[in-house]
Protein backbone atom coordinates (compact mmCIF):
# COMPACT_ATOMS: atom_id res chain seq x y z
CA UNK A 1 0.00 0.00 0.00
CA UNK A 2 1.27 3.49 -0.65
CA UNK A 3 1.26 6.21 2.01
CA UNK A 4 -1.50 8.24 0.35
CA UNK A 5 -3.87 5.25 0.48
CA UNK A 6 -2.91 4.54 4.09
CA UNK A 7 -3.85 8.14 4.96
CA UNK A 8 -7.19 7.80 3.15
CA UNK A 9 -8.01 4.66 5.10
CA UNK A 10 -6.80 6.13 8.40
CA UNK A 11 -9.05 9.20 8.02
CA UNK A 12 -12.03 7.34 6.57
CA UNK A 13 -15.24 7.00 8.53
CA UNK A 14 -15.83 3.66 6.79
CA UNK A 15 -14.45 0.37 8.08
CA UNK A 16 -11.83 -0.72 5.57
CA UNK A 17 -10.06 -4.03 6.09
CA UNK A 18 -6.27 -3.73 6.31
CA UNK A 19 -3.84 -6.63 6.57
CA UNK A 20 -0.21 -7.15 7.54
CA UNK A 21 1.25 -10.47 6.44
CA UNK A 22 -2.28 -11.87 6.08
CA UNK A 23 -3.37 -10.77 9.57
CA UNK A 24 -6.13 -8.20 10.11
CA UNK A 25 -4.82 -5.00 11.70
CA UNK A 26 -6.01 -1.59 12.87
CA UNK A 27 -3.84 1.43 12.07
CA UNK A 28 -3.26 3.35 15.29
CA UNK A 29 -1.06 6.11 13.87
CA UNK A 30 0.80 7.15 10.72
CA UNK A 31 4.27 8.69 10.46
CA UNK A 32 4.51 10.79 7.28
CA UNK A 33 8.25 11.40 7.63
CA UNK A 34 9.11 7.70 7.64
CA UNK A 35 6.05 6.32 5.79
CA UNK A 36 5.33 3.92 8.64
CA UNK A 37 2.21 2.90 10.51
CA UNK A 38 1.72 1.86 14.10
CA UNK A 39 -0.63 -1.12 13.92
CA UNK A 40 -2.55 -3.34 16.30
CA UNK A 41 -3.31 -6.92 15.34
CA UNK A 42 -7.04 -7.61 15.70
CA UNK A 43 -6.83 -11.30 16.51
CA UNK A 44 -4.97 -12.87 19.40
CA UNK A 45 -3.29 -10.97 22.17
CA UNK A 46 -2.95 -7.18 22.11
CA UNK A 47 0.04 -7.00 19.82
CA UNK A 48 1.38 -3.78 18.37
CA UNK A 49 4.05 -3.10 15.75
CA UNK A 50 5.51 -0.28 13.70
CA UNK A 51 5.79 -1.25 10.02
CA UNK A 52 6.33 0.34 6.63
CA UNK A 53 3.00 1.10 4.95
CA UNK A 54 4.31 -0.83 1.93
CA UNK A 55 3.89 -3.99 4.06
CA UNK A 56 0.13 -3.32 4.43
CA UNK A 57 -2.60 -4.42 2.04
CA UNK A 58 -6.36 -4.20 1.67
Amino acid sequence: MDFKRAEEIYHSLDKINVFHQGNAVWMQNLDAANHTAEIEYLEGEDTFAKVSVTELSE
